[in-house]
Parts: structure tokens; C-alpha cells; sequence
């Protein structure tokens, strides 16, 4: 009795795929051959499709009954010492009767060049297979031709106990190694700008954008890339994917595929929301351990001590801190995702020492037996620059500031150093852009000003000020133009470049500003309070949860 409930949409496709015939060239990239496997002849042949699968022998000669349409023929010619006629035979008899390939199992001395002539002029692909059993390739070959089900469930089960689901301790750099060979393929983990973290480099589509929150094949030439997202936690944005490329692969191979990255990414996210949890414990003792450091006094207690001992923490020498401080849509869980790409960058640039994750940034610092020298002010700036700039902040949503403060002794000079930093990085926040680094030596005339501009008294002056700008700029086009024009030194074309729009676009905006404000945009005084008053506005919006700066 048939079953009255409609298939599913996956299961459908499945069905489908299982049902389509495979050509020569896709049996040939879904099949494990070996090492010494090769393809004679017949190259321009291997898209003929294949619908079934012949174990012959050469010792007697092939019959044409034997043959079958759209066939691949697998022949023992191991017993045969020298070459002759047979294999030429064989040729013709698969031509005459519509066979698909021939994979003959003997060494490549036995195939003449009028055998290798004549298999490419009936465009019969002649693969050559020295060391494999002629019934075992056959099987092996009919499986994937004709019960490629049978075939899914192996692959499933094969799998299934490769990562050991049942409780295992599989790592996940071994995991992918795993999956690969179930998929014949190689198989990575994907980040949000499409680079490889775990797994196989080659995996990864040529365009990171081709990466979407639905599972989706991506067509690159004869390869096809198979994606799937991964949901570490409801509610929580794809951060992470899964990618396995395959070469010309069949519609099964493709279903396949897709069904043993499902099956992973399982696993995968199992490992990966334990190694968060880890982490998370990880970065609450540092964050505590970082506390401890800068309320202790001169001396460290002998707890702290302990605790400094177990991180491998140091704290004797010249001690130079580091704040790098977060603005956009920004989160505590994002910061502890991007913590380990920020220390590998950070480690590529010579910067070593403790990363410690805070709500809304980082805190690092490190340490020299000797007092720095005034002139490695400016290559450390540049190489936290350098380290910071190349983290995928726009995937992000985010914009990074860092802040250097001058090297003291110590944990009481720690102390001194990172008060430095934070103040050098709310500066360099406050200089607007995506990133930007100050070290507090530099700063000059600056901190003169952020101890004027973040008063309360000029943050009150500023709202007043700004009052009716705000209250009439919905979009917050007219707030950010207004800004960037006073950067700009009060040039339209530049601040029209700056925010890519017509120059007349921006005249207009500051026409109808200046009928908002009660100053003089055309006095330098007056105009520079204004200037400050926008950065106290866009320093209040950034670091107001969920909002960041307006699209121009």
C-alpha cells in the first residue's frame, strides 16, 4: 500500500538525486581510487552518464551480449604479460554497444598507443588501475551508480562512528580531517568574513559573500561548494559555517554531502558552545584577576600573586598597558569571539603578553626588563595599528580604538600605565573613524581638551547646543554632515567625497544647519565649539547599547 504522506522538501530532493544518472567524470571524482589511478585516454568521453556497472575479464574474449548501454566496464587483465589484441578489442566492443568507460585493471604497459589512439577516437574514457581488486572496484562503483541510499546510510554511519557521537573525545581539528575523507573532499569552518579557522583553506568560497544564514551550494566552474550555518544559541546571529568543496560532484554526491555536514554540524556545535562556555569561564577569572590587579596597592597580596602565578601572568619589569575599547553593535559575546583572532594578530606583530576581556573591549599589556627607550613610542603605535586595523571589524558592526599609556615599574606602574591607556583610547575614539591609535605621549594639546569637552558641564552645553539639530534630523544625516564638514575644515567637496555624496547635497545640509544653530559657523571660536559638542554627541550615541552612527 503506498504511503499517502507527501514527501518533504529535502527528502524530495533527495529522492531525486538518487535517481539521476551519474556521468564518468563525477563517478571518477565521488570514487577512491588509488595513488597510481589514471586516465589514459578518452578524456573528451567523461561526460557520458553511467547506469550501470560490468566486472569482465580479458583472458577470453568480451562478447557484445555482455555489454550494456551506458555502462562502465571493469576488466581483470592482470593474468595478460605483454599487450595485444584485447584491449583493443574491448575498446570496440564498448564503442559498438554504447559502454560509457573502461577501467582496466592491469599495469599501463599493456596499453598500447593504438589502444590509447583508438579509446580517444570513440571518446571511450580508458582509466588505468594498477593495484586495486576487480571485483572490489566494481562494488564499489556499482554502489555509487546504483544504490547510492545504501551508500548515504554508509557514509552517515561511517561518520557517525569517526567522530564518536556516542561520547568520544575527538578534537576538532581532528573532526575535520574526518569529515573530509567521508566527503572526499576538503572541509572547513568559515568565519563571518569567509576565512578558514579549522580545517582545509581550499574549502572556503572564492567570495565570503556567498555565505548566507541558510545552508546553500555554491557554484565555482565544475566545483561546487556546500555551506551550512551554524546556530550556537537561539536567537544569536550565524557567525560560524560550514564548507566542504567538491570537485564535479553527481546531484547524489551533492545530497550527500549536504546530509554529513548536517550530521556534523552537530558535533561541531557541540564543541564549539563547550569551548565558549570554557572560555567564558576563562575570560570571568581573568576579568577578575585584571580587578584584583588595579585596586590592589603597592604591594600584590599573596592570593593575587597565586593567581598571577597560574596565568602566567607577569607583572615585574617595565610594564606598558594597553586599552583597546569597542564602539557599534557591540556585546560582551562578540568581544569574546574576536579575542582569539585579536591575539593572534597581536602575537604576528610582536605583541605579547596578557589579553584580558572586558564588557566593551580589551585590556593587554607587556612587559620589558629594561625601560623603553622615548623612540619605540612610534613603532608601538604602529603595530598596534597595524594588529587592530586587520580584525573584520565591519563584519562586525564595529569600530576599535586603542590607547598606549607610558611604561612604569611594577603592578602599582601597571596600575599608573592603564589608567593612561583608557584615557588615550577614549581620545582616539573621540577622533572619529572605524580604528585609530593614541599613545598618551602624543596627545599633546588633545588632553587638554578632553578634560574640557567630557566635563558635564560642556556635555550639558553641547546637548543644549545640538538641541535643535537633533530635533529635526530623524535620520541622523544632518548631525553626521555637520560634523565631518568641520573636520573638513569647512570644505564641501571634501566633506561630499568623505561621506559619497553630491557636493550639493552637502550644501544643502548645512544651509538648513545653520538655520537650526545659534552660533556663527563662520567664527573659528565658535565654530570649534560646535565641533566639540558633535563628538560629546557621537561619543554618547556609540556607547549607548544597540545604536551606532547613522549611514550618510
Amino acid at each position: 500500500m503506498n504511503d499517502p504522506r507527501p514527501l518533504s522538501r529535502a527528502a524530495a530532493a533527495r529522492a531525486q538525486s538518487d535517481t539521476t544518472p551519474v556521468t564518468v567524470s563525477q563517478l571518477a571524482a565521488a570514487h577512491s581510487w588509488s595513488s597510481d589511478t589514471a586516465l589514459l585516454a578518452g578524456a573528451e568521453g567523461t561526460s557520458r552518464s553511467v547506469t550501470n556497472v560490468l566486472a569482465l575479464s580479458l583472458i577470453d574474449r568480451i562478447q557484445p551480449d555482455q555489454v550494456s548501454p551506458m555502462s562502465v566496464l571493469v576488466l581483470d587483465a592482470h593474468s595478460l604479460r605483454a599487450d595485444n589484441y584485447q584491449v583493443d578489442m574491448a575498446i570496440r566492443v564498448a564503442h559498438e554497444n554504447g559502454a560509457s568507460a573502461i577501467v582496466l585493471c592491469a599495469n599501463s604497459r599493456l596499453v598500447s598507443i593504438s589502444a590509447i589512439k583508438l579509446a580517444n577516437k570513440f571518446r571511450i574514457p580508458l582509466f588505468i588501475e594498477p593495484n586495486r581488486d576487480v571485483l572490489a572496484i566494481a562494488e564499489e562503483l556499482r554502489a555509487i551508480v546504483k544504490h547510492p541510499g545504501i551508500l548515504r546510510s554508509g557514509h552517515l554511519l561511517d561518520l557517525l562512528d569517526r567522530l564518536e557521537l556516542r561520547g568520544g573525545t575527538t578534537t576538532l581539528e581532528r573532526a575535520f580531517e574526518e569529515i573530509a575523507e567521508c566527503i572526499s573532499g576538503p572541509v572547513a569552518l568559515a568565519g563571518l568574513d569567509g576565512g578558514v579557522v579549522i580545517g582545509d583553506p581550499g574549502a572556503a568560497p572564492k567570495d565570503r559573500l556567498a555565505v548566507r544564514e541558510v545552508a546553500l551550494m555554491v557554484y565555482e566552474g565544475s566545483d561546487v561548494v556546500v555551506t551550512r550555518p551554524l546556530i550556537l544559541a537561539p536567537n544569536e546571529p550565524v557567525t560560524y559555517w560550514l564548507v566542504a568543496r567538491l570537485h564535479d560532484p553527481s546531484e547524489s554526491r551533492k545530497s550527500v554531502a549536504s546530509d554529513l555536514l548536517l550530521m556534523a554540524s552537530w558535533f561541531v556545535t557541540s564543541r564549539m558552545v563547550q569551548d565558549r562556555l570554557q572560555r567564558e569561564r576563562d575570560a570571568r577569572f581573568r576579568l577578575g584577576v585584571l580587578s584584583a590587579i588595579l585596586d590592589s596597592v603597592d604591594r600584590a597580596e599573596t592570593p593575587l600573586k597565586r593567581q598571577l602565578a597560574s596565568l602566567g601572568w607577569q607583572v615585574e619589569g617595565w610594564c606598558t598597558g594597553i586599552t583597546i575599547q569597542v564602539s557599534g553593535e557591540s556585546d560582551p559575546l562578540k568581544i569574546l569571539l574576536l579575542t582569539e583572532d585579536l591575539s593572534r594578530r597581536l602575537a604576528s606583530v610582536g605583541l605579547n603578553g596578557p589579553l584580558v576581556e572586558r564588557p566593551d573591549g580589551w585590556t593587554f599589556w607587556i612587559v620589558k626588563p629594561r625601560e623603553p627607550h622615548s623612540n619605540e613610542q612610534a613603532d608601538l603605535t604602529s603595530k598596534l595599528l597595524n594588529a587592530i586595523s586587520e580584525l573584520n571589524t565591519n563584519a562586525a558592526k564595529i569600530q576599535i580604538y586603542g590607547g598606549i599609556g607610558r611604561s612604569y615599574y611594577g603592578i602599582s606602574g601597571l596600575q599608573s600605565s592603564l589608567s593612561e591607556a583608557k584615557e588615550a583610547a577614549l581620545i582616539s575614539q573621540a577622533a572619529g573613524g572605524r580604528y585609530g591609535v593614541q599613545h598618551i605621549d602624543a596627545l599633546g594639546v588633545r588632553r587638554i581638551l578632553l578634560g574640557w569637552y567630557a566635563s558635564e558641564s560642556f556635555s550639558q552645553f553641547a546637548e543644549a547646543l545640538l538641541a535643535p539639530v537633533m530635533a529635526n534630523d530623524t535620520g541622523g544625516e544632518l548631525l553626521a554632515t555637520l560634523e565631518v564638514y568641520l573636520d573638513s575644515e569647512s570644505s564641501s567637496t571634501l566633506t561630499a567625497n568623505l561621506l559619497m555624496v553630491h557636493r550639493n547635497t552637502v550644501i544643502n545640509r548645512i544651509e538648513r544647519l545653520k538655520t537650526y544653530l545659534t552660533v556663527n559657523l563662520d567664527d573659528p571660536e565658535e565654530r570649534l565649539a560646535v565641533q566639540l559638542a558633535c563628538r560629546v554627541a557621537r561619543l554618547k550615541k556609540t556607547s549607548s547599547p544597540g545604536e551606532t552612527r547613522p549611514k550618510h
